[in-house]
């Protein structure tokens, strides 16, 4: 979990960082194109979208970290009592708590609204036309992209759920080998060892 939550607030960082470079294009976008790309961020609550999408990505791993323990500690130590199992597991549950306390800080000094002015003016000025922006807050302001707009966040928390479901085992299966794989080449090293 330590890992992955490095991962997600190192790409955090990096975007913040790559956005800082950008901004100094986004003194360069037009009026006209400013005016729809913060009405497009508005009626699609990008700061919001952004947030909840954040939020919903450190749920799933704080509900599923307890199962994933569970079973890297069942397949990879069978040589341990169940209360040394216990035990680790405890620690680690009780090191992923103390992590969250970071998401929790992290999500309450980040300026999300900074974040969108930074990165989103640039990248839709960058990749639509004014024409094209147009046509998305149309689309964005009609039913069916208020609708978008609203189901975003659960889709988003859906498809975290479904690919931990889908890639989970596989991507277990290919840790599997690789420690089997390494603890083989340990092994081998070791019996080369002169004595």
């Amino acid at each position: 979990m330590k890992r992955v939550l490095y991962f997600l607030v190192s790409c955090l960082t990096i975007l913040v960082a790559g956005s800082i470079s950008v901004s100094a294009q986004a003194a360069e976008i037009s009026a006209s194109k400013r005016t729809l790309i913060a009405e497009i961020i508005s009626v699609t609550k990008a700061d919001k979208q952004l947030e909840s999408a954040m939020r919903s990505a450190f749920r799933q791993l704080d509900e599923s970290y307890p199962q994933m323990v569970s079973d890297v500690i069942g397949r990879s130590t069978s040589d341990l009592t169940p209360a040394q199992k216990k035990s680790i597991t405890a620690k680690l549950l009780a090191q992923h708590a103390q992590e969250a306390t970071l998401a929790d800080q992290l999500f309450r000094e980040l300026n999300f609204r900074e974040f969108i002015e930074k990165t989103y003016y640039p990248l839709y000025d960058k990749y639509f036309s004014e024409a094209e922006l147009s046509d998305l807050l149309q689309f964005y302001k009609s039913p069916t992209g208020q609708k978008v707009n609203e189901v975003m966040p659960a889709l988003f928390a859906d498809s975290i759920k479904s690919a931990q479901t889908v890639l989970t085992p596989k991507i277990t299966e290919i840790i599997d080998r690789k420690v089997k794989s390494d603890i083989g080449n340990a092994q081998k090293a070791l019996d080369k060892k002169p004595k």
